[in-house]
Order: structure tokens, then C-alpha cells, then sequence
């Protein structure tokens, strides 16, 4: 038996979305309609073998971030693909948190064009394809593409496309689309050269702090100081100057460089105390997954060492039992925590909520007499140049992931009198406290400029851009040719 062709009208009653599950008011010349009937996308698998010595253009979800597609042979391809034509709007499936909207381009080669099965394929050639673009990136889409996934959580979480299909999309004019997209556009990139911007004062902040910490332990930072206190420069090493290293020594000529007259170098482990200098957190047999609980005593990890202080966000926990088994471990206030593993060279100084903590086996902390300038040691264990070199020199390898005891208590120490090291840490500090602000206003702006984006969007799919002409042809008529154009 022959199916029945529906017409028009039925496809057009199908297609339009109830005035009582329209999401929000649109102008009365636009239509509500669902996504799969403006959707003329035909899927057509590609399979690799059948073209192994042709090049491709792959729209693959690692190269989206460059806005470029891949160019692939065919036996470079490992798994099935989709062909995709000029201005299909891909929509990414997977993880759906993340905002991945992709318009294919002109192939600049006439390569064919292929995209990964992690897309979802809109077509229309009767509508804007910059429209759908940008609609399919408005917070309000966003919001119904997350409320509904598959998976267990993050990266494994995958929109639904048999939902996807039927979500809501409002349909303008077709020249009110164009004017809506170009009006997005124009707007979206004012608001990128101002995020441009704000990328540019961040990194000129990263510059100016290691600036900063360089003329610090060059001596740099104190020379008017010196030179107006010469009777305050001598003295108050702690430790016995015969220990000093002198550029003779073959393991640090080159990683030295000059101090002022009144400075020397010393190793970390010169400055002995009457308990253990550097102590590498508890290894795995000792503490694992298995003794995590929800609550109880931290666990610092390194994702707790941040360059405001220690944050207890990525801290793992244990019960008040095991962390009695583990009391070596115990920190207090004072105490240095350095990454010896994977981002080497990370440090924090504890402070007073956070006593009582253990670290982990990526940790090792380091305990000085509290006779000295804890505060100017941290600041030389984070970002002199001379532990920039020396960290450089012992961890290489391709292999290599860390450092260890002993070439911790190796570490060279720019060290200069008691007194200079106070002054050095109160400029320090001030400019922190200088630079926190600007940072501080710097990060509002850019959370507003998020806000600014998404509000953009969201009144451009209510037309509310000031670009709608209500004298237009309503778009349900637009709607129809569609409809027609798809039941052929």
C-alpha cells in the first residue's frame, strides 16, 4: 500500500510550535517552528577505505577551538564520517557545557568535505545559515541542549539528537534573518577585540609579576634602599657564610648570576632546623582513593596550591583516624608546600585555616626555622630566576615528571640580610596588593562581557536588535516553501 503524501498544511500544522510551548513572545510576523522541519539534512556516511588516497577538509571536534578544519588523507582517517556541504551548521553532541557552533566554509581547495559523527548536521538552503549559527549558540538553546543528555557526567555527557530535533527555533523573515546576523555579528566582535584586551592586560600582569620578582632577586628592587642603609646590610645570615656558592662551583655556574655585593648564595639545605627541612608527602601504600572520604581532615593536592594562596576546592579528605596515622604529615602555619610533580615548582605558604592539613605524595613541604623570613622564601622558591634555571636543569627528560628530595635541599637561595629581606617583601607585597585590584576589575569586566555576549544573543532571537520590520511578509509563508521545498 502506497503512504499518503501529507500536504502542506499538514506538514505545516506538524511544524509549528503551540502558542502555549512557545518559550517566549516574538514578533507577529515570525513563526515558531521545531528544528527538524527547517532541517533538510540528509546523513551521508563516509567510510575511510572506500577513498584512502583522497585528500579531505575534516571538521573534527579537537580542531574547532582553531577555526580551521583538518586536511586529512582518507588513510589517515580512523573511524566513519559524514559528507557536509557549504554552510550546513554543525551542532556539537558531545559534551554539550561547552558552546560548539561550526559553519562549514567554501572548501578553498574544492576538497570534499567531511565531518566527525560528534555533529549534528542543520541544512536549509532556504534559510540564513548565519542565523542558525548564532541561534544555535543563544543561552536560551543552550539551557534545553543541557537539560537533557546522555552519559555520566562531563566529557561523557552527549546531547539527545532525537530531542534535539524537536527543540523550538523562532523563524523571521528571511531578510530580517540576514539582518539579525550581521547586527550579531557586528556586535559579537566589538565585544572579542574588548576580550582581546582584557587577554592582553592578564598576560601584561603574568609579565609584570615576573619582572618584578626578577628585579627582586637581583637586588634590584632594594639598591636606593642600600644605598641609604648601608648600616643595615650586614649581619643576620643565620647560617655560617663559609657555606655560601661561589661561581667556581661547576653544578651552578650556570644558573647563577651577579648579586649585590652584600647578598649570597646559599643551598636550601644550609638552613637547618631542628626538624626535618624537606618532607616528601605519604606515598600511595600509605594514602590512596581507598581512605578518601566526603569530609573529615584536607588532603592538599596540587590543584590546592594557587597563586592566591591555598584553596581547599581540589582538596581530597580523610577520616580524623587516618590523618592520626599520618601526623608526620601534619602541617602548621608557616609551612612551604612545593609541587614536585607535573606543574614542578608550584608553591604556597600555609596559613592559619589551613593547619592541620596533610599533603600528598605530588607535595613536598618544606619547614624552616621560623628565626627567618618564611614570606621571602616562598617568594624565591615561586619565581626567581635562579629556581626558574635550577628546576629547569634537574627536571628534564622525556620521561622525567618531578623532582626530588635532595635536589630540592640542593636549591640556590639569593640571600641578603634580615632587614633587606623584609623591605624586599613589603614591595612585594604592595604590588601585589597593587596588581590584585587591577586584576580584580580586569575579571569583572570580562564576566561582564560574557554577560553582554549572551544578552546580545538573547535579544537578537526576540527581535529585539531593532532591526524587525513588521511590514514584512509574515515568515510562515517563508515556513511553507521550506515545507514544500522538503516534501518533494
Amino acid at each position: 500500500m502506497v503512504k499518503k503524501k501529507k500536504t502542506v498544511e499538514e506538514l505545516l500544522n506538524e511544524a509549528l510550535v503551540p502558542v502555549e510551548e512557545q518559550p517566549y513572545e516574538v514578533p507577529e510576523n515570525w513563526v515558531w517552528a521545531s528544528l527538524k522541519s527547517i532541517n533538510s539534512s540528509k546523513k551521508r556516511g563516509f567510510q575511510p577505505k572506500d577513498s584512502l588516497d583522497e585528500t579531505f577538509e575534516l571538521y573534527s571536534v579537537p580542531s574547532y577551538p582553531t577555526g580551521i578544519p583538518e586536511k586529512v588523507m582518507g588513510h589517515e582517517i580512523g573511524s566513519s564520517k559524514q559528507f557536509v556541504n557549504e554552510d550546513n551548521v554543525l551542532l556539537c553532541k558531545i559534551n554539550p557545557r561547552i558552546n560548539r557552533v561550526w559553519k562549514v566554509s567554501k572548501s578553498q581547495q574544492n576538497y570534499r568535505q567531511i565531518a566527525s559523527t560528534e555533529w549534528i548536521v542543520v541544512e536549509n538552503l532556504k534559510l540564513n545559515a548565519d542565523y542558525i549559527l548564532y541561534f544555535l549558540k543563544v543561552p536560551f538553546f543552550r539551557k534545553l541542549l543541557t537539560s537533557n543528555v546522555t552519559g555520566v557526567g562531563g566529557s561523557l555527557t552527549r546531547a539527545r539528537p532525537k530531542e534535539v530535533e524537536n527543540y523550538p527555533i523562532p523563524i523571521p523573515p528571511l531578510n530580517e534573518q540576514k539582518r539579525i546576523a550581521d547586527k550579531v555579528e557586528r556586535l559579537l566582535s566589538k565585544v572579542d577585540e574588548a576580550k582581546k584586551l582584557i587577554e592582553e592586560a592578564k598576560e601584561s600582569f603574568e609579565l609584570r609579576r615576573a619582572a618584578i620578582l626578577d628585579k627582586a632577586f637581583r637586588g634590584e628592587l632594594t639598591r636606593e634602599w642600600r644605598r641609604k642603609n648601608s648600616n643595615s646590610i650586614e649581619g643576620n645570615y643565620y647560617i655560617n657564610k663559609d657555606d655560601v656558592i661561589t661561581n667556581e662551583d661547576e653544578e651552578y655556574s650556570d644558573i647563577l648570576y651577579a648579586l649585590p655585593n652584600s647578598w649570597n648564595w646559599f643551598k636550601l639545605k644550609d638552613f637547618e632546623n631542628d626538624e626535618q627541612l624537606v618532607l616528601t608527602g605519604p606515598f600511595g601504600t600509605s594514602l590512596g582513593k581507598k581512605d578518601f572520604v566526603n569530609s573529615g581532615v584536607p588532603v592538599l593536592t596540587i590543584g590546592c596550591l594557587t597563586e592566591n594562596g591555598l584553596s581547599l576546592e581540589k582538596a581530597n579528605y580523610v577520616t580524623e583516624v587516618k590523618a592520626k596515622e599520618l601526623s608526620k604529615y601534619q602541617l602548621r602555619k608557616g609551612d612551604i608546600l612545593f609541587s614536585r610533580m607535573a606543574t614542578v615548582g608550584r608553591a604556597s605558604i600555609v596559613e592559619s585555616d589551613h593547619i592541620n592539613s596533610i599533603f600528598n605524595y605530588h607535595i613536598m613541604r618544606v619547614r624552616l626555622p621560623q628565626e627567618l623570613n618564611i614570606s621571602y622564601f616562598l617568594y624565591v622558591v615561586k619565581g626567581s630566576i635562579s629556581t626558574k634555571r635550577y628546576l629547569k636543569k634537574v627536571n628534564h627528560g622525556a620521561t622525567r615528571d618531578g623532582i626530588n628530595t635532595n635536589e630540592l635541599l640542593n636549591l640556590p637561595i639569593p640571600y641578603p640580610s634580615f632587614k633587606e629581606q623584609e623591605v624586599i617583601v613589603e614591595k612585594i607585597n604592595d604590588f601585589y596588593k597593587r596588581e590584585n585590584i587591577v586584576m580584580e576589575y580586569v575579571e569583572n569586566c570580562e564576566k561582564k562581557l560574557l554577560l553582554l555576549k549572551q544578552s546580545i544573543l538573547s535579544k537578537a532571537f526576540k527581535g529585539e536588535l531593532g532591526t524587525n520590520e513588521p511590514f514584512e511578509e509574515n515568515a510562515i509563508e517563508l515556513l511553507k516553501e521550506v515545507l514544500q521545498e522538503q516534501s518533494r
